[in-house]
């Protein structure tokens, strides 16, 4: 019996484990009603199994996990994938519910809102035979809100890519007669120009690309050269966003933004202009997968739904102000533990006026400086939280500030930096022996803290990074505050 039960019991647990996941056993599966999860296995019958675990579908939405095998050869071998929205199975398709998933919604309709939610992973993934890109692809139509997306007539695509099984090289391609394509650019043939999101205070950044076609009348293809496909690329492939959870609206108001940041022919600029976010284009759903062509891997979406957020974070408290040196005022308050938070602004009013006015937008530490207050003023603040919807919290505590009567901190003179001017490299030198064992903190122009380090020694040096422009440098010990400004150029 010592050996029996042990087996028994490890049995009934890998039966029970067993349980929990199933096999998809067709190219197209509706899991979820209404709101309507769907996966998609085009390789499922070709020794690519795809699972996933329908005790989950609520909290994860279309998440699966696919043993992919190539089919041999190096061709595009399908799209295993997840579905959000209107989806067909079983040769019946099911529009989204709006309510519940957002979709479908007209272009024009769409608010930050709707917010993607997605996570990926991937196991032996990035062997040298190995070829994948796992992406999310927007389902655009010009038909009813409940008519089935119609392909050939979709004249607008938008794809985004969160990480592939190499970095892109960021080139245009010139090919006439066929398929070519521009990155947006900040200047024609020049660096990129950036769309940059936020998880966590960390900037993830990716390449604008633009796809048009230019096919012989006679080929096969030619419907395709009145559309425009565009697609989010990494910047950096090795460093993938951990998760989305971003408004779709940015991404569509973007693909429109940027096309002046193309170098397009007369032609080229009417057919973007008139195709890419038409306004009465509908959304009927999402889908983020992986395009596979080649190798032996395990790809998986963690989740992926969709979330409507009309909720503003909580109020953050605890809001201090306090005078620093050369005339600044030092802003302080208790984090925002909001799951969504994106960004705190700053409001101010001066000298008793009760109207308060916006002077920072856009911070994302939970501290700011305020570099523009006079000698002999008096301020008052509060902060407020926006989330990745935009929904704004109500105001924090206000806190006040004298700056005449809050005096000048003693030590700054026993604060020494040069170069100053510098171009980077900051070198700072602590002669009072008080401020060491304290901190010290560097702010832009906007009050944004960019740099944060422990003290360990009496001098120390720094590399700043960023525009041109002034800086101000804080040294904290205790209670003691001592600045000083600092010009990048």
């Amino acid at each position: 019996m010592k050996i029996t039960l042990p087996l028994v019991f490890l049995f009934m647990c890998y039966a029970f484990a067993k349980a929990q996941t199933t096999t998809i056993t067709r190219q197209n599966t509706l899991i979820k009603e209404g709101h309507n999860f769907g996966l998609t296995n085009p390789v499922f019958d070709e020794n690519s199994p795809m699972t996933y675990d329908p005790s989950k579908v609520d909290k994860k939405g279309a998440a699966f996990s696919i043993t992919y095998n190539n089919q041999g050869g190096t061709s595009f071998d399908g799209y295993p994938s997840g579905t959000v929205g209107g989806f067909k199975a079983n040769n019946s398709y099911e529009p989204g519910n709006v309510e519940t998933c957002g979709m479908p919604v007209k272009i024009k309709d769409l608010t930050d809102e709707l917010r993607i939610n997605w996570k990926t992973s991937q196991r032996n993934a990035n062997d040298i035979d190995d070829k994948w890109w796992a992406t999310i692809n927007v389902i655009f139509d010009g038909g009813t809100a409940t008519s089935q997306p119609d392909p050939e007539a979709r004249d607008y695509d938008l794809v985004i890519q969160n990480v592939s099984y190499e970095q892109d090289d960021f080139k245009d391609l010139d090919n006439p007669g066929g398929r070519y394509w521009y990155f947006a650019r900040e200047t024609p043939d020049g660096e990129i120009k950036k769309f940059t999101l936020y998880i966590n205070d960390v900037a993830y950044s990716w390449a604008v690309r633009y796809k048009f076609f230019d096919y012989d009348e006679n080929h096969p293809d030619v419907d395709k050269n009145d559309k425009v496909h565009i697609k989010f690329i990494p910047i950096d492939n090795s460093n993938p966003i951990p998760f989305f959870d971003h408004s779709l609206k940015q991404f569509i108001d973007c693909t429109r933004d940027y096309i002046q940041y193309l170098p397009l022919s007369p032609e080229e600029e009417i057919l973007a202009k008139e195709k890419v976010a038409e306004e009465e284009l509908w959304i009927k759903s999402l889908s983020a997968g992986y395009e596979v062509y080649e190798g032996s891997s395990i790809l998986a979406n963690n989740y992926f739904y969709t979330t409507i957020d009309r909720t503003p974070p909580a109020a953050v408290g605890n809001l201090s102000v306090a005078n620093a040196p050369n005339f600044t005022a030092a802003l302080e308050w208790e984090a925002s533990q909001d799951n969504a938070f994106s960004t705190y602004t700053i409001y101010r009013a001066d000298n008793g006026d009760s109207n308060f006015n916006i002077i920072a937008t856009d911070v994302r530490t939970n501290s700011f400086v305020d570099t523009t207050v006079n000698e002999d003023g008096t301020y008052e603040y509060y902060v407020t939280v926006t989330d990745r919807s935009f929904n704004e919290s109500e105001a924090s505590n206000k806190a006040a500030l004298d700056v005449l009567s809050s005096g000048i901190n003693e030590l700054v003179d026993d604060l020494k930096v040069y170069p100053n001017p510098t171009r980077s490299l900051l070198n700072i030198d602590l002669s009072n022996p008080d401020l060491i064992d304290g901190k010290i903190e560097i702010y832009d122009s906007l009050g944004r803290r960019i740099i944060d380090k422990r003290i360990a020694n009496s001098t120390m040096s720094v590399n700043l990074e960023g525009a041109a422009g002034i800086y101000i440098l804080r040294v904290l010990n205790h209670d003691s505050i001592t600045s000083k400004k600092i010009i990048l150029n």
